[in-house]
């Protein structure tokens, strides 16, 4: 194999071939200094490389601390056809298929106003990269993407941004065949470095896997700060894939006007905000100002803010703060939604709709705190269910202006059950239990049933409440306590 050690170059384009290694190559590169390029280009055989463990790919043009890096300006551009290639592999492939992540510094870029793409085209590709500093991505004609495509099986990209106002997209997908078992980290802020944990601002990050059929992709993606953007979306003929999602803050530097979109188009498909093992978070977003929207179509399809699950099981918190807002739309059968805002929040709102499909569909909203509101609607679904809770953290004498707005129709067989001040312990067919939570008053409970064999329970606790319910159709039945 031949190997190529480059420094403090201007200028680079390469291209290494090893006929001794059935076409494997390898490229080992290290620049230092500012406005650097390089083009590495690697077409021909398999399992050709840029840079290992021991030698991972260098930009260098700062201190490692994101705060004081240098002035950058560097260009890199990687293309790798065949199957097994790797770029930077910091840390060998091994532990069950998770590597260790990259670190800061090692390998990739440093430095502000830096560029990287790399594009994959074949299968068991695997990218990790580093980049510290400011304004990575930023530049006009100048975003940072690793592309995975054509027979994307087993394709493996791990990125980490450490600073403020970086843009990064990962992009795996193929034009025809399957596209199986693909995995993407993605992670922008601050993060884990020391002293500046919870920091970052004005980071957008993309994440999408597509193609089809697909089956068991992962995406995973992170931001630490405010004012960041994260977009998830994997789509195709899909099957079993999972994101997990989090923007999050410490301390008073808690996050404010973050975004979190995710689309998923497919069956038995999984979104979690703030309840994945990674990054080992259960916050989903804390601060204010915050928005997830979460949009799934296909049957079996499962969002959960925050985790836990109703009936005496407590949530961790999805979403922490004030004046933020969760926004589901969930079309087909057996589809769960399940969001929490926890722990004294106010002036939230949760909008969460399910339509078509034929029975089984299921939506949870726990809120706690002050004049919250949640909007929940299922819409053709027999055999569904709507569970809303909302209870005070500021005790019984206080004002805390909540409201529920309900729609069941077009179905029959489902139940709706609404808690104000109230838990329910014991969900069945012919009536509910309530217990107290934290008392509360001056609440607002709309609801709306339309079919047949419907059931509802509604508890409002303490006084100045108002409930108005509405029925329409044959055999329905109505449990309110006040």
């Amino acid at each position: 194999m031949k190997n190529l050690l480059l420094a403090s170059t201007s200028a680079l384009v390469v291209a290494i071939a090893s006929p001794a290694f059935a076409g494997s190559s390898a490229t080992y590169l290290l620049q230092t200094g500012n406005g650097q390029q390089a083009t590495i280009d690697q077409s021909g055989g398999n399992n050709n490389r840029v840079g290992t463990e021991a030698r991972p790919f260098l930009q260098q043009n700062g201190t490692g601390n994101p705060l004081f890096d240098g002035t950058g300006g560097n260009v890199i551009s990687i293309t790798q056809n065949g199957s097994g290639n790797v770029v930077a592999g910091y840390g060998p492939y091994d532990n069950g298929g998770v590597h260790p992540a990259p670190a800061a510094g090692k390998p990739g870029q440093s430095g502000t106003n830096n560029h990287a793409t790399v594009l994959q085209n074949g299968l068991n590709g695997d990218v990790q990269l580093t980049q510290t500093g400011h304004n990575n991505g930023t530049t006009a004609g100048y975003g940072g993407s690793i592309t995975q495509e054509a027979t994307t099986n087993g394709n493996h990209a791990w990125v980490i941004d450490y600073g403020d106002n970086n843009d990064f997209t990962i992009t795996q997908r193929g034009s025809s065949g399957t596209q199986n078992h693909n995995y993407a980290i993605l992670q922008q802020g601050y993060g884990d470095l020391s002293g500046l944990a919870g920091m970052g601002f004005y980071n957008l990050a993309s994440i999408t896997q597509e193609g089809g059929p697909n089956t068991g992709h992962s995406l995973n993606s992170s931001q630490f700060g405010s004012y960041n953007t994260l977009s998830s979306v994997q789509s195709g003929t899909a099957l079993g894939n999972t994101l997990n999602s989090y923007q999050n803050g410490t301390g008073l530097n808690a996050g404010q006007q973050n975004s979190i979109q995710n689309s998923q188009t497919g069956s038995n498909e999984l979104a979690q905000i703030g309840t994945s093992n990674y990054p080992g978070n259960t916050n989903g977003q804390n601060g204010f100002s915050l928005t997830i929207v979460n949009n799934q179509s296909g049957v079996g399809d499962k969002l959960y803010v925050g985790q836990g699950s109703f009936a005496g099981v407590s949530f961790a918190a999805g979403q922490l703060g004030h004046n933020n807002t969760i926004n589901n739309t969930q079309s087909g059968s057996s589809n769960t939604a399940t969001a929490a805002q926890e722990a004294g929040s106010s002036n939230n709102t949760v909008t969460m709709t399910q339509n078509g499909g034929s029975a089984s569909n299921y939506i949870y909203s726990d809120q706690k705190g002050t004049q919250n509101d949640a909007n929940l609607t299922q819409n053709g679904s027999s055999s569904s269910y709507i569970v809303s809770l909302q209870n005070g953290s500021v005790g019984p004498t206080v004002l805390t202006k909540n409201t529920v707005n309900m729609t069941q129709t077009g179905a029959s067989n489902s139940y709706a059950y609404l808690g104000q001040g109230a838990d329910f312990t014991n969900l069945s067919i012919g009536g509910t239990t309530m217990t107290v939570g934290s008392p509360v008053y001056g609440n607002t409970i709309n609801g709306n049933q339309a079919g047949s064999f419907q059931l509802a329970g509604v508890s409002q606790q303490s006084n100045s409440n108002t409930a108005s319910f509405n029925q329409s159709g044959s055999n329905n039945v109505a449990n309110i306590k006040q």
